[in-house]
């Protein structure tokens, strides 16, 4: 049996970090601009509602969704696929390692931030919107983690 570990999380959320970063602004690039791209917004709009409401289970679906869907704008399957692989390394590894880590309503709401940046088409500003979400959610994961008895 795997032993929780610190590092093996802190490692997760780099390489979510580093692929979803460039996914992000690859996507800005890459797709239509549209203030209202229909998957991403409404994901981002009920992962929200779910952070709210709360019902975390509900939100870590919407988040393990919006996340790879978003990369898939970039037109780049394969990096699609390797933002998918690194969420759900990141969510077992969460869930195993850091159960008490709350879906965080502040890190829902970024998803709306991110969306919008990448619906707008511009590159910069989505890249900036993924690395503060998602290193937002990598500090709160970190800060939960309890080293095994």
């Amino acid at each position: 049996m795997a032993v929780p570990s610190r590092g093996a999380l802190r490692e997760s959320y780099e390489v979510r970090i580093a692929v979803e970063c460039d996914a992000a602004r690859l996507a800005a690039e890459r797709s239509a601009p549209e203030p209202e791209l229909v998957g991403p917004a409404d994901l981002a709009r009920r992962s929200v509602a779910r952070a709210e409401a709360p019902d975390p289970e509900g939100f870590w679906e919407l988040d393990r969704e919006f996340h790879p869907y978003l990369a898939g704008l970039s037109g780049n399957a394969r990096l699609r696929a390797v933002v998918e692989d690194a969420v759900d390394l990141a969510w077992i590894l969460r869930r195993r390692d850091s159960p008490a880590a709350e879906a965080a309503v502040g890190c829902a709401r970024q998803h709306l931030g991110v969306h919008e940046a990448v619906a707008t088409g511009d590159p910069a500003r989505a890249e900036a919107a993924m690395r503060e979400h998602l290193t937002q959610v990598q500090d709160l994961v970190l800060a939960a983690f309890t080293a095994p008895l």
